[in-house]
């Protein structure tokens, strides 16, 4: 009877992380060596090219996300009817959802068998932290300022909006992933999406 696979101690773990990173380092320090190599040969021919090639793409990204229509960007268009219609589509999850997250925050129900060593209000805390930033915060200030009140209404509707957004894409990526917390990877659930 064959014996059941061993599950890998900390040291094997360790050591295999180790070797991907120092693989990491010797692959980007090559790469780097082959790149100043090639700029003292021709000096000014990568960079210049690069440049070039990164300013074509943003002009035509540029072209196609911000041209007009009804005097409107096409991107602004387009999250604002997105965000209408998940609204719309979900039932106005942006209200009762938001309810429904406070009670869960205010009043978790945790008990001893639940998987897991985060609590409600820390996960909170850790996709607030991930998602508001400084930028976020002095825009507000700074829209505020220059728009007045008309800008605080229309933050609020953006933001009244966006909840429904957040909630569809932090539901997919719950139900749609599959984290191996031994190896540090993630991946598409098999059983979900197919590869």
């Amino acid at each position: 009877m064959p014996s059941p696979k061993q599950p890998p101690n900390a040291i094997d773990q360790t050591h295999e992380r180790a070797t991907n990173l120092w693989g990491w380092v010797i692959g980007t320090s090559g790469l780097a060596l082959v790149l100043g190599m090639i700029e003292a040969i021709a000096p000014n021919l990568i960079i210049t090219n690069f440049n070039a090639t990164l300013a074509n793409i943003v002009a035509l990204l540029e072209a196609v996300l911000f041209v007009d229509i009804f005097g409107i960007p096409l991107v602004v268009l387009w999250l604002s009817l997105g965000a209408i219609f998940l609204t719309l589509r979900l039932g106005f999850v942006n209200f009762w959802g938001l309810r429904h997250g406070l009670q869960v925050l205010m009043h978790p129900e945790v008990s001893a068998d639940q998987p897991g060593e985060v609590t409600s209000f820390q996960a909170l805390s850790t996709a607030l932290a991930a998602t508001v930033g400084l930028g976020n915060i002095s825009g507000v200030a700074i829209a505020i300022q220059l728009g007045g009140p008309g800008a605080v209404f229309w933050m609020t509707l953006a933001a009244l909006l966006g909840m429904s957004s957040k909630f569809v894409e932090s539901t997919l990526v719950g139900t749609n992933l599959s984290i191996d917390f031994a190896r540090w990877t993630y991946s598409r659930r098999a059983d979900v999406l197919p590869a």
